[in-house]
C-alpha cells in the first residue's frame, strides 16, 4: 500500500473560530458518491432513525440505487431529525454551510481509502468519523472506529454528540492543520 496525499481545492479554507460547537456536536453529515450500502449509509441511517436529539445531513445520489432508496426512503423522509440533500457539489454554497454546521462525517464505509469526500470534508473543518478501511490513525483530530456494527456507531455518536464544545473546537483544529499539512 502506497500512501499518496489527496489534493484540496483552493477556497476551501474553513473560518473554524466562527463554528458553533454547542450544535455542531448534534449535526453529523453522510457524505458519499454511489454505493451506499458499501460506504455504510444503511447502518446510518438505521442508527439515526432511532434517534431525535441529533441530526444527520445525508449527501449523496442516493435516489440512483432504486433499491437501496425504496427501503430506505420512510427512513429519509419521515424523520425530522434526518436531512436528505441529494448530490452537493463541494464548491457550491450548500456545502459550505452544510460543512459549517456540521461537527462531524460518518461514514463507516467497507469500500474507502482516505476518500475525496473525507478531504473535502476535512479541509472545510468537519472532523470524520470513520472505519479503518477509511483511515486507519486519526491521531486524535478524528475517530477511527473498532468496526462498522450498529452498536459501535450508535455508541460513537452518543458519545461525540455529547462532548464538551470546546473538545470538539480543539479536535476541529487538530483535524484543519492535519489536513493542511
Amino acid at each position: 500500500v502506497y500512501n499518496i496525499s489527496t489534493t484540496h481545492t483552493p477556497g476551501f479554507e474553513a473560518n473554524i473560530d466562527q463554528k458553533d460547537y454547542t450544535q455542531a456536536r448534534k449535526n453529523f453529515l453522510w457524505f458519499g458518491g454511489t454505493g451506499a450500502v458499501l460506504k455504510g449509509l444503511d447502518r446510518v441511517l438505521d442508527v439515526f432513525d432511532q434517534r431525535d436529539d441529533i441530526s444527520l445531513y445525508v449527501c449523496g445520489p442516493i435516489r440512483n440505487n432504486n433499491d437501496f432508496f425504496e427501503l430506505y426512503e420512510y427512513v429519509l423522509y419521515e424523520n425530522e431529525n434526518i436531512h436528505p440533500m441529494g448530490w452537493t457539489d463541494i464548491r457550491s454554497s450548500r456545502f459550505k454551510r452544510l460543512t459549517e454546521k456540521c461537527g462531524y462525517i460518518l461514514y463507516p464505509s467497507a469500500t474507502e481509502g482516505s476518500s475525496g469526500a473525507i478531504a473535502a470534508c476535512r479541509w472545510r473543518g468537519v472532523v470524520p468519523i470513520v472505519t479503518k478501511e477509511v483511515l486507519a490513525e486519526t491521531d486524535g483530530w478524528g475517530v477511527t472506529m473498532p468496526d462498522d456494527s450498529l452498536s459501535t456507531i450508535e455508541s460513537v455518536v452518543t458519545e461525540y454528540s455529547q462532548i464538551d464544545p470546546d473538545e470538539l473546537a480543539a479536535m476541529t483544529e487538530a483535524n484543519y492543520e492535519a489536513a493542511r499539512t
